[in-house]
C-alpha cells in the first residue's frame, strides 16, 4: 500500500521549507516525503496518525518525523481558523555529518520512527518555530540548527513500534485515506468489514491483509484503540455520564466498555477522569 506522496517545494533563498497553516480543519491525507519534518500544533485537536502510531493531538502537541514516514494529522471536526500549525522541512542533507552536528545526528537517526515531546518544552519550542517562519535564508538554516540542538537535549518518545516497515511497493495510496476517514465519521456506531471492503474496493479477506501490513495491526484492533482514545478524551473534556460517553463512542454495552477500557489505560473510566 502506498501513502500520497507529497512534493515539496523550497524556496530558492532558502532549503527549509516553513509553513504557517491555518485552515477550518487539518487538510493533509495520509501522505509521505523524502524530508524532515517538526510540526507544533498551535490550535486544534483530532487523531494523529503516525505509521503504525494512533493518539490523540491537542494544542501544545509537537513531533518530529523522519523522511519517507507516512503521517496524517486528522481534525475531529470543521470550524472556522480551528486549526492552526507550524511546519519545517528539511532535507536529508541538509546537516552535515560528524563535529558539532553529532548530537543532531542521533536524534534524527531516531526520527526515523518518529518522536513526541510533550510538557513546557514543546510551547517553548513551538515559539521557536514561529520566529523562524519569519526568517530566511542562512537565518532559517541557522536557526533550525540551533532548535534541533536544544530537542536532542530534551525527553522524547518514539511513535511507532520498532518492528515497523513501510511497504510502498503498492499502488493504492487513497483507499487507507477513504478508511480512516470512514471510521472518523461512522465509529459511534456498529462497522461491518465488509462496509470497509467496499469503502476500499477490496474483498473483505483482502482488506484485512492490506490493512494489517500497512498499520501493523488488525482493523478490529484499530477501531477499538480509536474508539478507546475518543472516549478518553470525551471524558477528561466534559461531564457526560460514563454510559452516555460509551454509548456515544460505539459500545454497545456499559460492561465491555468498562473491560475494554481497564485493558488499555489499567484503571476505571472514572479513575482516569478523576486523574
Amino acid at each position: 500500500m502506498r501513502a500520497q506522496l507529497e512534493r515539496i517545494a523550497t524556496s530558492p533563498e532558502s532549503s527549509v521549507n516553513g509553513v504557517n497553516l491555518i485552515a477550518d480543519a487539518f487538510p493533509a491525507p495520509w501522505h509521505f516525503h523524502p524530508q524532515f519534518e517538526l510540526t507544533f500544533i498551535r490550535r486544534g485537536e483530532g487523531m494523529r496518525h503516525v505509521g503504525d502510531h494512533l493518539a490523540p493531538f491537542s494544542a501544545g502537541d509537537l513531533a518530529l518525523l523522519g523522511p519517507n514516514l507516512p503521517h496524517m494529522w486528522k481534525s475531529y471536526g470543521k470550524c472556522a481558523g480551528s486549526a492552526h500549525a507550524y511546519v519545517l522541512q528539511w532535507p536529508v542533507e541538509l546537516i552535515p555529518a560528524g563535529g558539532e552536528f553529532v548530537a543532531i545526528h542521533r536524534l534524527l537517526e531516531q526520527a526515523c520512527r518518529g518522536l513526541v515531546y510533550a510538557g513546557d518544552e514543546s510551547v517553548r519550542i513551538g515559539a521557536q518555530m514561529r520566529q523562524l517562519l519569519t526568517r530566511n535564508g542562512l537565518n532559517r538554516f541557522v536557526g533550525l540548527v540551533a532548535l534541533l540542538d536544544e530537542l536532542s537535549r530534551h525527553t522524547w518518545q518514539p511513535l511507532t513500534e520498532g518492528n515497523y516497515l513501510y511497504d510502498r511497493a503498492q499502488d493504492s495510496h487513497s483507499r487507507l485515506n477513504r478508511a480512516l476517514a470512514f471510521v472518523q465519521e461512522n465509529y459511534a456506531s456498529p462497522i461491518r468489514l465488509g462496509q470497509l471492503a467496499q469503502v476500499t474496493g477490496f474483498s473483505e479477506q483482502q482488506f484485512s491483509r492490506f490493512f494489517q501490513r500497512t498499520m501493523n495491526r488488525s482493523f478490529s484492533n484499530y477501531l477499538m484503540e480509536y474508539r478507546l482514545l475518543r472516549a478518553a478524551d470525551t471524558l477528561l473534556s466534559t461531564e457526560l455520564p460514563v454510559a452516555r460517553i460509551a454509548q456515544q463512542n460505539g459500545f454497545p454495552s456499559l460492561p465491555l466498555f468498562h473491560r475494554k477500557f481497564k485493558q488499555k489505560f489499567h484503571c476505571t473510566p472514572l479513575q482516569y477522569r478523576r486523574k
